[in-house]
């Protein structure tokens, strides 16, 4: 018992390092679990802003192509309509 009255103070210090290094290493386990989430939550959201992406480009697409053939009518009449002069 002697022994353990000259180094209570280094069994206390060597204890405490112990118990932050436990606590360390579970905040470290949730950190990473909380970072496998987020990652998952972003691969989601860029997945559906691809597919928006994409739906968008479909609707340009067939606006573009119903200003044209507006534009194509638009003609069209104006011809008849000089034709009619």
């Amino acid at each position: 018992m002697d022994w353990l009255s000259e180094y209570w103070h280094q069994i206390l210090f060597f204890g405490v390092i112990i118990v932050n290094a436990v606590r360390a290493r579970e905040q470290l386990s949730e950190a990473q679990k909380d970072l496998a989430m987020l990652h998952k939550q972003v691969e989601r959201v860029l997945r559906w802003t691809q597919d928006q992406q994409e739906a968008l480009v479909k609707l340009r697409a067939e606006v573009d192509v119903e200003k044209e053939q507006r534009k194509m009518l638009w003609e069209f009449t104006n011809k008849i309509r000089d034709m009619l002069k």
